[in-house]
């Protein structure tokens, strides 16, 4: 809800609307662990007992934090004109887009981040984002498409670009949140490569454990594993040692605190992916056909569940002394991608686009694979590359061929 329209509802409203703000804010910066009665009521400069007069718990209002910004995506979406799915998509990202500007100036609330959404565990939640997702099939509809795992891989795939676009937007100067909707658009259409891809599974990446101890490898596992599903606050010492069924005495005779699993964890995966990046350069292949075979050995280490990746979900989630550095590491990872995608334009194979547009795409695309398996329960390591990854190298239309 933009600036004007919040004054023109009563006093009551207002100061809730300000509330969810501040709430919004401070999950986005610090987590749902910092947003805290507290921290809101200082910010607003009243006492913490205001808050409860409008949210009477602390998760009360954490949920609805969510459940607001899934209503404004929602009614994006509604708003969202044409026959077509190319018209109505461009209609729904101008319409985004137009929000984002307004809460990049302080105009409107921001939309929180998602990525503590499963730590709340409300079926209030729950069901807001199934209504969400739904909504997003709607926007695809296409006469052409009746194959409902199809239609999902496609949703969760713009779902979660969708999710993501306000971190890529705050690196951008207001003026040209446009010109980015109109990148991703044109990569959602068309894809990034102007061939077709070779039918069926890419030539295989080898799988190199960055780890020898065997044990230390089960335990980076299964924190990664625990992480991706709940969250840091989530991710106690105790799921973690129930996931590898061992005492916590067994956690700690490996492990000298939780702090530093997560953060070997994030190392192991980031050699995972620069031992895979590397790999896939090395390979005598054109520029789409090294994007393509990384893409899907990256996805289908998620799948396999035998070498989880840490999502960039569960890196947002991190205290924010741990996260700086991290995300720093993380930023020269996707800087890699960026010069695997021009090397593509290069040879040709790779449409002429922002390659930091496209490998933020191709980042996002791979964090999403880790929750893929909710909306599409029957997917393999067999069907995942026409499924999900085929959509952003030759577009939306030509994949539904």
């Amino acid at each position: 809800m933009t600036a004007a329209a919040s004054q023109s509802r009563p006093k009551r409203f207002r100061r809730r609307e300000a509330v969810l703000g501040v709430a919004i804010q401070l999950i986005n910066e610090v987590g749902l662990r910092g947003m805290t009665f507290v921290e809101v009521a200082n910010k607003l400069g009243i006492v913490a007992t205001g808050i409860a007069y409008y949210f009477r718990r602390k998760e009360q209002l954490a949920s609805a934090c969510y459940v607001s910004s899934l209503e404004r995506i929602q009614g994006f979406i509604a708003s969202a004109d044409g026959t077509t799915v190319e018209s109505r998509l461009k209609s729904f990202l101008s319409n985004y887009c137009r929000y984002l500007q307004d809460v990049a100036a302080g105009r409107a609330l921001a939309i929180v981040r998602f990525d503590e959404v499963r730590v709340l565990a409300d079926p209030a939640v729950d069901d807001a984002m199934a209504q969400t997702f739904g909504k997003f099939r709607q926007l695809l509809r296409n006469p052409a498409d009746r194959r409902s795992r199809v239609s999902n891989a496609h949703a969760h795939l713009l779902f979660s670009w969708i999710f993501w676009m306000p971190a890529l937007l705050e690196r951008h100067s207001e003026d040209e949140y446009d010109a980015i909707a109109g990148i991703v658009l044109k990569i959602w259409l068309d894809g990034v490569s102007p061939r077709p891809l070779a039918g069926g599974r890419p030539r295989g990446l080898a799988y190199r454990s960055p780890h020898g101890d065997d044990r230390a490898e089960d335990f980076l596992k299964a924190a990664t594993k625990v992480l991706n599903e709940q969250g840091y606050a989530g991710a106690s010492v105790e799921r973690i040692s129930a996931a590898l069924n061992v005492t916590k005495g067994s956690f700690y005779h490996h492990n000298e605190a939780k702090d530093d699993l997560v953060v070997s964890c994030f190392a192991r995966s980031l050699a995972l992916v620069q031992a895979a990046k590397q790999q896939a350069a090395s390979l005598p292949a054109s520029g789409a056909e090294k994007l393509w075979a990384l893409t899907v050995h990256l996805i289908e280490h998620q799948l396999l569940g035998e070498a989880p990746l840490l999502s960039m979900s569960a890196l947002m989630t991190l205290p924010k002394h741990i996260r700086a550095d991290l995300l720093h590491k993380s930023d020269r990872i996707t800087n890699g991608f960026v010069l695997l995608f021009s090397e593509g334009m290069a040879d040709g194979t790779i449409r002429t686009t922002s390659p930091v547009v496209a490998a933020w795409m191709f980042s996002s695309m791979i964090n999403a694979a880790v929750d893929l398996r909710v909306w599409v329960p029957d997917l393999t390591v067999e069907n995942v590359a026409d499924l999900f990854v085929r959509p952003f190298f030759e577009g939306y239309a030509r994949s539904l061929a």
